[in-house]
């Protein structure tokens, strides 16, 4: 798996100006661009404009940071056992982005381990159209 540790190296949407600010339990990125705080998506390279200075970003997180955040899933996770130690996030197979017909599995892997698998994800998937299938290999 190529390591590539800037985040303007692998999306196409994020420039080198671009800073990032924050990440979520899962991996994505939130970035502070021109006054705005946006968020990327690290599966898909969706990057969504939250409509939120910073100071408003804060304040949000506040206010309802696990709404506001998306980490409903993680409540939901460690009511069943599964926990996120220091300096990890939470690994998804098969990843959100792809439909999933049984149950998604949930792991605990260190970060830098769950941001460069997202990378790599993203890379192989690119430029797949949607609908199309696809076959996960693990090794």
């Amino acid at each position: 798996m190529e390591r590539k540790s800037n985040l303007y190296s692998v999306y196409e949407d994020i420039t080198m100006e671009d800073i990032p600010i924050a990440q979520d339990a899962f991996g994505d990125q939130y970035i502070y661009r021109n006054g705005s705080i946006y968020r990327l998506n690290l599966e898909s390279g969706e990057l969504e404009n939250l409509n939120a200075t910073l100071t408003q970003f804060l304040e949000n997180i506040e206010m309802n940071g696990i709404e506001y955040l998306s980490l409903q899933q993680i409540f939901e996770l460690r009511e069943l056992g599964v926990k996120l130690g220091l300096c990890e996030m939470m690994n998804v197979y098969p990843p959100f982005i792809l439909s999933c017909e049984g149950k998604r599995s949930y792991k605990p892997i260190p970060s830098q381990e769950q941001i460069a698998f997202l990378k790599d994800f993203y890379n192989q998937i690119k430029n797949v159209k949607d609908g199309t299938v696809i076959t996960i290999e693990l090794k």
